[in-house]
């Protein structure tokens, strides 16, 4: 195929009572796992680092709270879908990601070549808005891809719900004050999780639309 796709996760479960880390944050519903059964194109699944009980004397609660999207998460994540990258004969990658992930989609993009295109659902594409919004605390180690200072060159669309009280809207202002040319779709029932994954199939067929349209372009 020319085009692989790269499903990344949502934080899944940092806390307990959001004051003690979990002792293991993966998710319970896994919806990028999900979207990944339901797009007829090759898929990579890629988990986070110490996630799915894969934790080892290594990993650090940091790596699932405040530094949930730093540089070393997103260098091993982006190391990982190289190596993954090799089983396949491909042109290009799109990087699909929802909530958390759609922020690592984000920034693994930037270190990648061959890079056709990101789509996000749902993501808190600001994370300094993101957790002052809500009263978190900081992710103080993290990278914000609202003030990365790296070129977007390829096409990227961002689905968001007017329903997500999760990442409401107007967290994510400044991503696209910062990078004007990306495109973000609201659907007016739509949440934080529902109803994605049953809109899926029919979302990815105007995705891809979207993305072979301004390839072309």
């Amino acid at each position: 195929s020319e085009t692989v796709l790269v499903f990344l996760e949502g934080d899944g479960r940092p806390w307990v009572d959001g004051v003690t880390p979990n002792l293991d944050p993966t998710t319970a519903n896994p919806l990028a796992l999900e979207l990944m059964i339901r797009t007829p194109r090759p898929g990579i699944y890629v988990a986070r680092p110490c996630y799915h009980n894969t934790a080892t004397e290594r990993c650090s609660a940091s790596l699932w709270t405040s530094g949930r999207y730093s540089d070393d998460v997103v260098r091993v994540m982006t190391e990982t879908v190289r190596v993954a990258l090799r089983s396949f004969e491909h042109e290009r990658i799109v990087l699909v990601g929802h909530s958390g992930g759609g922020v690592l989609a984000v920034l693994i993009a930037e270190r990648l070549a061959d890079v056709g295109g990101v789509v996000t659902i749902a993501a808190n594409l600001d994370i300094d808005a993101w957790t002052s919004h809500h009263g978190y605390l900081p992710l103080w180690a993290s990278l914000n891809p609202a003030r990365s200072t790296q070129p977007h060159p390829w096409p990227e669309i961002h689905l968001a719900g007017r329903t997500d009280i999760v990442v409401p809207i107007e967290t994510t202002s400044s991503y696209f004050a910062r990078y004007s040319s990306a495109k973000r779709w609201i659907l007016e029932e739509d949440g934080h999780v529902c109803c994605w994954k049953e809109k899926w199939p029919e979302l990815w067929e105007r995705v891809e639309r979207e993305l072979t349209v301004t390839r072309d372009e």
